[in-house]
């Protein structure tokens, strides 16, 4: 297979990864999106149902109120970590495909090195 054809394959099939990365993101983005706001209207409810409750002690309900927020801060760090997780395949996948004549460098002149006499045994 020439050179160029091959650069062609690998070119196209590069772009088709970072087709199916922004798909996966846009995927990921969306639910991320819809459980949150479903997460966030159980919270609402949670805290509401929890403040109603008489016979809840004070930390238990203090104890709800970080746990909803902790789990709020998870789903923060998580949607945090995914799209850095994309955003390294994506750079990964550019870097990749990217022609090798662009990552190699002028190689280094050859030096020859002078042939030393050593004494001839006896």
């Amino acid at each position: 297979m020439k050179k160029n054809a091959k650069m062609s394959v690998q070119k196209r099939a590069a772009k088709v990864v970072l087709r199916v990365i922004e798909l996966e993101k846009k995927a990921f983005d969306g639910v991320a999106k819809r459980l949150g706001s479903i997460q966030a209207r159980a919270d609402k409810i949670v805290l509401k149902r929890v403040d109603a409750a008489k016979w809840m002690p004070k930390e238990g309900k203090q104890l709800v109120s970080e746990w909803v927020q902790t789990m709020k801060k998870g789903r923060a760090d998580l949607r945090k970590a995914v799209d850095t997780s994309f955003d390294l395949s994506t750079d990964f996948v550019k870097r990749v495909s990217e022609p090798a004549a662009k990552e190699s460098k002028k190689k280094a002149p050859v030096v020859r090195r002078k042939a030393v006499h050593q004494p001839a045994a006896a």
